[in-house]
């Protein structure tokens, strides 16, 4: 169980990364909260769907490999 939890905690640190640049990218200078909102959900790196589960896993590998060729 420890280790599901570095992973996710190293999983979110590349999330997040991730959501930094393409805001950068899109915006060249600090974003306010509605702006990055708009890259997490435009990207599909959202963690939680509209009803309040978590993503799956594989779900969330493929956004984030998806935002990656983005950039």
């Amino acid at each position: 169980m420890d280790n599901d939890n570095n992973y996710m905690e190293f999983f979110n640190m590349n999330r997040m990364q991730i959501i930094k640049q393409l805001c950068m990218k899109r915006y060249r200078k600090r974003p306010t909260a509605d702006k990055i909102l708009a890259v997490i959900y435009q990207n599909g790196l959202n963690r939680y769907t509209s009803e309040g589960n978590e993503r799956p896993k594989k779900v969330m590998i493929e956004a984030i490999a998806k935002a990656l060729n983005s950039l």
